[in-house]
């Protein structure tokens, strides 16, 4: 139910069933975990996702048999912070201790994705790289998470740290290889395709960027055409095709096609009016 999409629901049948059980380490552990997530990915409330994040971590203190339990639970608890834009070292912490682990804890992921929003862009790559290939080695190929979503975001993000850097050729390549991902990994979750669609036209939003900082304005205006049409329907990811339309319009202005931009803008007020 809860990968399914009705977390709402998932969340309720959980605690109503679990209410007036007696659960052990592992059980309470689990429970947390899908809290802590619900809170942090779905309703986008990190402060309630660090509340939970912190007692999956007192679940699994000092028991020498749940370490696995323990050192995921700190991984939680690090991702919970960088949704906040805070950070401490539960990260490392994790990392130090994992090494003497046998499981793939997905870290320099993690760890690329903590000096990403750091700003660190150059120190992030060979991270997202390493991850990338972790993902790859590790991953059960059944959770659309895992086997999915994060490895294009890997590779878009990777993308991203080339355009901030002013490599664009580099920052191409990567959004290329996201794409042929999603179009070989889709096949495996046909009942996901809006997911891989809307991720494909965030892409080709990142891509129109790219090639307007190369002068390509012709293809440009392709991709944020492509992007548009897929994000603006219902449903999908309506605030990335505002932001490519944005970027349509300034392409129109700075290569002296006024009435296209005219017009774009007439359209994004028709659809948004003032009053």
């Amino acid at each position: 139910m809860y990968e399914q999409g009705q977390q709402d629901s998932a969340i309720q049948y959980l605690d109503k069933a679990t209410s007036k059980l007696q659960l052990t380490a592992v059980e309470r552990w689990s429970l947390l975990n899908t809290k802590t997530a619900y809170f942090l990915k779905y309703k986008k409330r990190p402060d309630s996702a660090l509340k939970y994040a912190d007692s999956l971590i007192k679940v699994v203190t000092n028991k020498p048999d749940l370490l696995n339990q323990y050192i995921s639970a700190l991984f939680v608890r690090g991702d919970v912070l960088m949704e906040s834009g805070l950070y401490d070292d539960a990260y490392v912490r994790a990392g130090k201790i994992a090494k003497s682990s046998s499981k793939c804890y997905l870290l320099s992921s993690k760890l690329a994705m903590l000096r990403y929003r750091q700003g660190s862009y150059r120190q992030s790559i060979p991270y997202f790289k390493k991850g990338f290939q972790e993902i790859l080695v590790c991953i059960d190929t059944t959770r659309f998470e895992q086997a999915f979503v994060l490895p294009q975001s890997l590779l878009n993000t990777l993308g991203l740290c080339f355009e901030k850097l002013n490599q664009p050729d580099s920052a191409i390549f990567y959004y290329q290889k996201a794409i042929r991902f999603i179009e070989e990994r889709e096949k495996m979750f046909p009942k996901r395709k809006q997911f891989a669609l809307m991720a494909k036209g965030v892409i080709y939003g990142n891509m129109a960027t790219v090639l307007i900082q190369k002068g390509e304005f012709q293809q440009a205006e392709q991709f944020l055409l492509k992007s548009i049409y897929i994000n603006s329907k219902k449903d999908f990811e309506i605030g990335d095709a505002q932001t490519a339309k944005i970027k349509l319009i300034m392409l129109y202005n700075n290569s002296g096609q006024n009435s296209k931009a005219a017009q774009l803008i007439k359209e994004m007020e028709e659809a948004s009016p003032l009053g």
